[in-house]
């Protein structure tokens, strides 16, 4: 059976007739099964042609994922016959597999094409043409010819064959017809040529005996003669011992002593050094738990035990990270940046407001940077070098203008494990209102909020204040609801202040994901906030 395999999501294969139908369009169906390189899934696809409109009968795989085309069957259900083609369109470029005419009732899979009482049909009028042979005999009338394969497997077995019994073999001397040859010719001609492979059997042993002989230890009589000693060139005898208990015979036919004594205490000293071992690196190991057979472990397998029993030795395990926390894009784990920065088309520099948070070695994404970029080296306080050269330019240190920094983030799900949200949110009124809602999974939590309150303009010199708070509160925050904790900021200008907020801070041990928000509101003024919080796992 032919097979069709779709590799790619842009693989698609499509039909079309070469007009309308008479009445009814022709059936298809299409059976596949799809590997994605763990499992195999296995499916159908059912359609209709639609006259000489080109329709998909079978759709392209998922990514990742080949699709091999088991089987198509395309019947005609019309009154009269149709022009069936199917092409494979890889991409949009067509690729023609075939097309055909079909009778009322025929059905056309990749095995052929079959009438309607399953008969497979084969092309013109189905007469054979005059002088046609089969085995070298011709076919006339209606005569029987005996074809040689089926014939000889239904043919009754002989295990006893005699001298005069024949046996079929195309002639490749005369354009492979077919002859006949004896079992005698068969026999001789064997041994002509096996007698030219092998010596006739002359050899002696001990006593008078001649011909050929059964070779015993009592018959053989050996002496200390090398010539007939295994080497690289040839097979032959062991050589002669030694005479020592730790001599092994190498690969050049000679006793040797294997690299430190042959004990592995020995060879592992005498052995070369290595200091840094990578995963692969393997490690000779007694298994105590298998009569305490000599196995062997990985490097990688060995620091994946010690640290699995480590981390059994105390209930909290401590993670440390150097990086600040203040700018990490939201909801992403610590180690993750999104600062304002300038690139040159065709240069690895670029420019920020600061490079205090970036690293060597961290990764860079953003416009015009290419994949795999990371930071080389920090130059000074505003500028660090890339390892791929930018392939924009861009101006103006602004939120436009942003690129991604990351580090390595803390491991999730234990002690240390940071997240960060921060924002701003312009024309906060005198009306109670959320600046964000954050969620945090299970875990006992040391949460902190800040804000920086800016562009506000009091009226006159009256005081005007922040007010803020950091809690589970509802997505109103309206005044019983918001959260317990509080802090002011003030100012006494009439030209407008800007102040920081002292910060927010809650300790939290909740059971399952929750949602807590940051709110506030300015009671006298319309103005603007910075905000930022950080959550990190304590327990």
């Amino acid at each position: 059976m032919n097979k069709i395999v779709l590799d790619a999501t842009t693989s698609i294969l499509k039909a079309f007739m070469s007009g309308a139908p008479a009445t009814t369009n022709p059936d298809v169906l299409v059976t596949w099964a799809d590997n994605n390189g763990t499992t195999f899934i296995e499916g159908k696809t059912t359609s209709a042609l639609n006259g000489a409109t080109v329709v998909s009968i079978c759709p392209a795989p998922a990514a990742s994922t080949r699709r091999i085309i088991v089987g198509i069957s395309i019947y005609n259900r019309d009154t009269a016959a149709v022009t069936v083609t199917v092409e494979y369109d890889e991409n949009s470029t067509l690729r023609h597999i075939v097309s055909l005419t079909l009778a009322v009732g025929d059905t056309w899979t990749l095995d052929g094409t079959f009438d309607t009482s399953g008969n497979l049909k084969t092309s013109g009028s189905n007469s054979i043409p005059s002088g046609t042979q089969v085995d070298g005999v011709a076919l006339v009338g209606g005569s029987n010819v005996l074809v040689v394969a089926p014939a000889t497997t239904a043919a009754t077995a002989k295990t006893a064959i005699v001298n005069a019994d024949y046996i079929p073999l195309v002639d490749t001397e005369a354009a492979n017809v077919l002859k006949k040859t004896t079992w005698t010719s068969i026999k001789a001609f064997l041994k002509t040529y096996f007698d030219s492979l092998y010596p006739a059997g002359s050899g002696t042993s001990t006593g008078s005996n001649t011909g050929d002989q059964t070779i015993s230890d009592a018959t053989i009589s050996t002496t200390d003669i090398t010539t007939n000693n295994v080497s690289t060139s040839k097979h032959g005898f062991a050589p002669k011992g030694a005479g020592g208990a730790t001599y092994f015979l190498d690969a050049t036919g000679a006793y040797s002593v294997p690299a430190g004594s042959g004990d592995p205490a020995s060879a592992t000293h005498a052995a070369t050094s290595k200091a840094t071992p990578v995963d692969a690196d393997e490690l000779p190991l007694v298994d105590s738990a298998a009569s305490n057979v000599l196995k062997k472990l990985t490097w990688a397998n060995l620091k994946a035990t010690f640290l699995a029993t480590v981390n059994t030795w105390s209930a909290v395990q401590t993670f440390s990270s150097p990086q600040v926390i203040t700018g990490i894009t939201d909801g992403t784990q610590l180690g993750q940046y999104n600062l304002p920065a300038n690139t040159t088309n065709t240069s690895t520099t670029i420019t920020l407001s600061g490079t205090d948070l970036l690293r060597a070695g961290m990764t860079v994404t953003g416009t015009g940077i290419p994949a795999n970029t990371t930071i080389s080296s920090i130059t000074n306080t505003v500028t660090a070098v890339l390892s791929n050269a930018a392939t924009v330019t861009t101006t103006g240190l602004n939120n436009a203008n942003t690129l991604v920094f990351t580090s390595v983030p803390a491991p999730s799900g234990l002690v240390g494990e940071t997240y960060h949200w921060s924002g701003y949110t312009d024309a906060l009124g005198t009306s109670a209102a959320n600046l964000c809602s954050f969620s945090l999974p299970a875990g006992k939590w040391d949460v902190q909020a800040f804000v920086l309150s800016f562009d506000n303009h009091p009226y006159s010199s009256n005081t005007t204040f922040l007010v803020s708070w950091l809690g589970a509160v509802s997505a109103s925050a309206t005044g019983t609801t918001r959260g317990r904790d509080k802090a002011y900021s003030r100012g006494y200008t009439a030209e407008g202040w800007d102040g920081t907020m002292s910060p927010l801070r809650r300790i939290i041990s909740i059971s399952g994901t929750t949602t807590f928000y940051l709110g506030g509101y300015y009671p006298y003024v319309t103005g603007s906030v910075d905000w930022s919080i950080t959550a990190v796992r304590i327990k």
